[in-house]
């Protein structure tokens, strides 16, 4: 059976699919920077099949900023992100899910490994975004997208207003001390 999930997070409203969701184990899938439930690519609907197929309880969702769930993108940062799938947890328990594991897609892999706790079952880094400060999001630090985030507030990025919030975070951000935590 399929179900619509919506969630209270900082009073606006999360939005996912919760499919199969008579099995009693449960893969939250976690998209990636830009990404969210549906994917244009399909990839997570096709792996929720092949997940159902083998029993799983699949939810798919949307971070806050990103369609359809409630919000403004500009407003997204890691922590905001964290803070949404802590909640996803917390609210997937309630409803009776006690085996939990996390698929990560991309960035999506980032924030696994700041919301995980040693409840999960398992994680799966599906081309997880590991050299954050490094290399994945370096080039909002260039010159004009430095100018446009001074004059605008936000850099503009495949129809997307990424903010200074999140810009000032990614130096902060070290995935590898968050994964050297996990033991699942």
């Amino acid at each position: 059976m399929t179900r619509n999930i919506q969630i209270k997070v900082r009073g606006l409203n999360l939005k996912g699919v919760l499919e199969n969701s008579e099995a009693r184990k449960l893969m939250i899938l976690v998209h990636g920077f830009t990404g969210d439930m549906n994917e244009q690519d399909k990839i997570s609907k096709n792996l929720s099949t092949k997940l159902q197929e083998h029993n799983f309880a699949v939810l798919r969702f949307s971070f806050i900023g990103t369609l359809p769930s409630d919000g403004d993108f500009r407003d997204m940062t890691v922590e905001s992100e964290t803070d949404d799938l802590r909640t996803v947890i917390k609210h997937m328990r309630s409803l009776g899910y006690l085996e939990i594991g996390l698929l990560g897609k991309s960035m999506g892999g980032t924030v696994v490994t700041k919301a995980y706790d040693e409840s999960i079952k398992a994680v799966i880094f599906w081309y997880s975004t590991f050299n954050f400060s490094k290399d994945a999001f370096m080039n909002y630090y260039r010159e004009t997208e430095q100018k446009e985030l001074k004059e605008k507030g936000y850099v503009l990025t495949d129809g997307y207003k990424v903010g200074k919030k999140f810009i000032d975070q990614i130096p902060t951000i070290d995935v590898e001390k968050e994964t050297s935590k996990m033991v699942c």
